[in-house]
């Protein structure tokens, strides 16, 4: 028998005995998951520091001129001078939202102090990675991790725009980003949007059952 924590206990999952909170099932899948998550991180590891970090195209002052703006396409830019696929920032999509925030479906969700969020965000985002950008060498260890670190700077540190203060009206919204066709997704969604309700102070009583601002 496998002893499975009360926060993970659910009464619906077939258990040995619900007192005494067994759930073969249950520990079984967290075990699978966690194994193969840290296979698949030490080896995502070893890849990314051990890439070149010469740059294989040079400056372009119209990919510059996008950064400055704050515009998706930036991310290309760097990805071709850069390049680093999974293991930078500007191509990942588990660490790159800007455009699924801009998709038009998408960015129609959030209130207006939502949508001025979004672009606020992009334009800082864009500009730490124009600092990286016009650099003689990168490599992709550095760059995926200033902009980790930028992304939470960007997203929490906008003094004008308090994110807690965004993420409260607009949760529905932030769900929507994710795709809720694939169920490894939604439980990124769930543990993510968990970590934000938890940093704001929020309980799960205050997700809004409200519609979608329009």
């Amino acid at each position: 028998m496998c002893p499975v924590s009360a926060k993970n206990f659910n009464e619906d999952l077939p258990c040995i005995s619900k007192n005494m909170k067994y759930c073969v099932v249950c520990l079984c899948f967290s075990l699978l998951i966690d194994f193969g998550f840290g296979i698949r991180g030490f080896s995502n590891y070893l890849r990314c520091t051990n890439d070149s970090s010469l740059p294989a195209r040079d400056r372009d002052t119209e990919c510059e001129r996008k950064a400055d703006i704050g515009s998706c396409e930036f991310f290309d830019c760097y990805e071709e001078r850069f390049p680093c696929g999974r293991c930078g920032f500007a191509a990942n999509p588990e660490r790159n939202f800007c455009e699924s925030f801009f998709r038009p479906q998408n960015y129609g969700n959030f209130d207006l102090q939502g949508q001025r969020w979004i672009e606020s965000v992009h334009l800082c985002l864009n500009r730490m990675l124009l600092s990286l950008y016009v650099q003689n060498s990168v490599t992709c260890a550095d760059s995926l991790t200033i902009m980790t670190n930028a992304l939470s700077r960007c997203y929490r540190g906008i003094s004008r725009l308090h994110f807690c203060e965004i993420f409260q009206t607009n949760q529905l919204a932030f769900m929507l980003l994710y795709d809720s066709r694939d169920i490894s997704e939604m439980l990124r969604a769930a543990e993510e949007l968990q970590e934000i309700r938890e940093f704001c102070g929020m309980q799960d009583n205050d997700i809004p059952l409200s519609p979608i601002h329009k």
